[in-house]
């Protein structure tokens, strides 16, 4: 499930008085599962740009 998707139905869940508190702390606990995912793979996406931001070999 997206990160957006998940957020839009943790903000449904938050206001809905029809929702055990168990069902909202099983999407809040999704939400926040999936945004340490998306952390996780930023930060690798971010070393590997890091480390392949140039073009040329280093010479002596």
């Amino acid at each position: 499930m997206s990160i957006a998707r998940t957020a839009t139905i943790r903000e449904a869940a938050k206001s809905d008085r029809s929702m055990s508190n168990n069902e909202k702390r099983q999407i809040a606990e999704e939400f926040n599962a999936a945004r340490r995912d998306l952390q996780a793979a930023s930060q690798v996406a971010m070393a590997t740009a890091a480390q392949s931001t140039s073009m040329y070999p280093r010479s002596l």
